[in-house]
């Protein structure tokens, strides 16, 4: 199996807790797939970005520059860029680098909710969409109403139910696919957290689910 994986940002170690747990399912998916990675560059970043991936067993590099223009939007700024745990931009040089070469891939996993944006929408195979949200869902509920208040984290919960109906599996910590469970996003989509695979089963994840399955 040949698989994309997209990150909202170069997985460099200890660059954040979002880049740390990238990190560890990509080494995991190499041991026992074929995996590309798809990722935007920040200012700099074109100068170390091999480099940064070595070790994990990556195959293929798509990378590009970010667009200082090209935001997220309010949903995803408020948990992906607010809290810190996302650094970096959007770029729509890679969204066209990954149309081009989508169709050589047999699944294609969004690393994070920002990553949704690379998906193409003629895209007809595998997806999944790996939630980073636990990370910071654990954190005292009164430190995002200092700094954000209960709109941006609804805000955040709308765009990630829609991002989850895009794909055909959604990989969460227990807490966020209970979460997403109650928000309607079907049961039978929900998987294990692929970092709680790679910490309690040695065997690689197994991604057999189909659209025409999934109905």
């Amino acid at each position: 199996m040949k698989i994309l994986f997209i990150s909202p940002q170069l997985p460099r170690t200890r660059r954040n807790a979002v880049a740390d747990k990238s990190r560890r399912v990509l080494s995991l998916l190499c041991q026992n797939y074929v995996v590309d990675l798809a990722c935007p560059l920040g200012p700099g970043e074109s100068t170390y970005a091999e480099k940064a991936c070595e070790g994990l067993g990556v195959k293929d590099l798509i990378l590009a520059p970010v667009d200082a223009q090209l935001k997220p939007s309010p949903g995803q700024s408020a948990w992906g860029y607010g809290l810190g745990a996302v650094s970096g931009g959007m770029s729509r040089a890679l969204k066209r680098k990954i149309q081009q070469r989508s169709h050589s891939y047999d699944l294609i996993i969004c690393d994070h909710l920002l990553s949704l944006y690379y998906l193409p929408d003629d895209y007809r195979g595998r997806t999944a969409y790996h939630a980073h949200a636990a990370h910071v869902a654990h954190s005292p509920r009164r430190l995002f109403a200092g700094l954000f208040g209960g709109l941006a984290i609804e805000g955040f919960r709308h765009e990630e139910v829609k991002a989850c109906e895009r794909v055909d599996l959604v990989f969460a910590e227990n807490e966020d696919a209970a979460a997403l469970s109650d928000a309607g996003v079907p049961f039978g989509k929900l998987q294990y957290s692929l970092t709680a695979v790679h910490r309690d089963k040695p065997k690689a994840p197994e991604f057999n689910v189909t659209h025409k399955k999934l109905g």
